[in-house]
């Protein structure tokens, strides 16, 4: 069993705010972007915020590329450019047209072609797309399987939380932080023993305390992720209570460690010094932590074999020397990868780490993704590392090293900590409904027997948009379809239901499909729903049409609309 000891699966629609799009958009503008890529993002972002959706893939395509071409910095682009530029970009440049699919796939590669030799940075503007198009699916199983797919059916991954979060923090983004916790926590017992949740503690939440432990002792998650540059420092009491509950309930702490990723200002890059946790760890010396990312790879590139002096690499080195239970991860080291000495002298510097008795099982394997599509697919980085590393060390990196740090069993199904028992205990409580076969080491561990039901991403009847989507849809099914059930009327196509006789252009269509759309929205308002964002009766009305119109929209994506559009009584806990 392998592990990806640093990822992330949670979707953008879990984090989103007008503080998170402002932080996102700081993130592409350091990838070197244009400023026209950057307002797009954020202009993009923004109406998500104030009118959630879910967007298909053309839909979000599209979005994109009217959005960059709408910009004025795009237009000064294009006129300074424009005897360099291809014929696409410059047509894009006299205003967005409506464009087909593999044309504006086209007009993104052009682009990015166009900005190869002119960006600073090593992100396109199609690594920038593909990102927003997995971190918008609609719901987090589904994210967690864009990772899943390319690894071993026994391979897991650390499932990283975020927390974006300001002091003063409207109920919809609390919502929606609920809406991560209780994502991921389904996401574990969907795809058992090869997701391990950590729950994001950020010490301005007021609450933070309390969703830790409930997330901890009674929904599966196994571990703890902390970001202080989104704002907070960890040399406080009320982090101390965290490190303190971490101590006494074995619980492994990942926390972000580098001057990059995501922060809230020039001032809050320093809050992960790794020399802040000299004395935290000194009061509690078995505490187990896992430094991401190393402190930044340029630590490990600047002598074979050695560790550059004065860097917070050098820092965590110090600190795992005192204390046994530090340890260190390589997500997100990119650099490298061009090749030449600074290739030359990091792997030497990782091989050397890996295989120091002092530090051997505490250099982790991890990817960052989906955060890491930003630059790279998460399989090209797990397959640098296979290709670069001799085979016992990448085994011990990504097999070993994240095992003894999650506290899993040994192949004798004995040593598993604390922690991971209760994990155990969590998936073993919802045996009667796995969204997959259970791993061995998790179907040994919690002994017993599992019934498998095959989830269906963006259909959950555990979901009250769901559920109450597919309520009315029985209103207007056939009575054949009637029979269907609730799984199977996920991949329902709307022409089936009975308002569509005649379809487009037959008489009343355009009326029927507006009826229905106002009798959807009031039964979900009948159900308790509230609007999200900026959304009333009327722009709800119309959002609800639109998806009617097109009879090729199954009832699953119909359904994932209304959970855009309404937030339902159980998202407020």
């Amino acid at each position: 069993m392998l592990i990806n000891a640093h990822a992330h699966v949670f979707n953008l629609q879990t984090v989103l705010s007008h503080q998170a799009v402002k932080i996102i958009g700081q993130r592409v503008r350091d990838r070197g972007l244009p400023e026209f890529v950057v307002e797009a993002v954020e202009r993009l972002l923004d109406e998500l915020v104030a009118r959630p959706e879910n967007l298909d893939e053309n839909e979000l395509l599209a979005r994109f590329v009217v959005r960059i071409a709408s910009t004025n910095s795009f237009k000064s682009f294009v006129a300074a450019n424009l005897d360099a530029l291809p014929v696409e970009i410059r047509l894009l440049g006299d205003g967005p047209k409506k464009l087909g699919t593999a044309a504006l796939r086209n007009v993104l590669d052009k682009l990015s072609t166009a900005l190869g030799t002119t960006a600073a940075g090593r992100s396109s503007v199609f690594d920038i797309y593909e990102t927003l198009r997995i971190a918008l699916e609609a719901d987090i199983v589904t994210v967690a399987d864009h990772l899943l797919g390319h690894m071993g059916p026994e391979d897991g991954l650390v499932a990283l939380m975020m927390d974006i979060t300001a002091e003063q923090e409207p109920k919809r983004d609390r919502a929606n932080f609920r809406a991560q916790i209780r994502g991921t926590s389904d996401a574990a017992v969907q795809r058992p023993g090869r997701i391990f949740p950590f729950i994001a503690v950020n010490s301005k939440r007021a609450d933070h305390f309390d969703l830790m432990r409930n997330a901890l002792e009674k929904l599966g998650f196994v571990g703890v992720k902390l970001y202080p540059s989104l704002g907070y420092q960890v040399d406080t009491e009320p982090m101390k209570q965290v490190f303190d509950y971490c101590v006494q309930n074995d619980v492994p702490i990942v926390m972000h460690c580098t001057r990059g990723g995501f922060y809230a200002s020039q001032q809050t890059q320093s809050f992960g010094d790794p020399a802040i946790w000299e004395p935290i760890l000194k009061a509690r010396p078995t505490l187990r932590i896992c430094f991401a990312h190393c402190g930044g790879e340029e630590g490990l590139e600047s002598a074979p074999g050695t560790v550059k002096p004065k860097t917070w690499t050098a820092e965590i080195v110090k600190l795992m020397e005192l204390y046994p239970n530090a340890c260190m991860d390589v997500a997100y080291h990119t650099g490298m990868m061009s090749g030449g000495v600074v290739e030359t002298n990091y792997l030497a510097t990782i091989q050397a780490l890996a295989t120091n008795p002092k530090y051997q099982n505490r250099i982790l394997f991890g990817t960052d993704a989906w955060i890491l599509r930003l630059t790279m697919a998460d399989d090209s980085f797990w397959q640098y590392f296979v290709a670069k590393l001799p085979a016992p060390v990448f085994q011990q990196m990504a097999g070993e090293a994240p095992r003894r740090f999650l506290g899993l069993p040994m192949a004798d199904g004995t040593g598993i900590r604390p922690n991971m028992q209760r994990f155990v205990d969590f998936i073993a409580s919802h045996r009667d409904a796995v969204g997959a076969e259970p791993t061995p080491w998790l179907r040994a561990a919690a002994g017993g027997t599992f019934a498998v039901l095959p989830s269906i991403p963006g259909w959950n009847l555990k979901n009250h948009a769901h559920f109450y989507t597919y309520s009315y849809a029985l209103r207007v099914m056939t009575p054949a379809d009637t029979h269907l059930g609730f799984p199977k009327s996920a991949d329902l196509p709307l022409r089936r239901l009975t308002y569509w006789i005649g379809g487009p252009g037959s008489l009343g269509f355009d009326t029927r499909c507006e009826g229905n759309a106002l009798k959807l929205a009031a039964f979900c308002k009948a159900a308790g729903a509230v609007y999200e964002g900026e959304y009333d009766d009327d722009s709800a009305v119309e959002q609800f049409a639109n998806v009617f119109e097109n009879g090729d929209t199954t009832l699953a994506k119909l359904a994932a609309t209304v959970d855009a559009v309404f937030r339902f009584a159980s998202e407020d806990i």
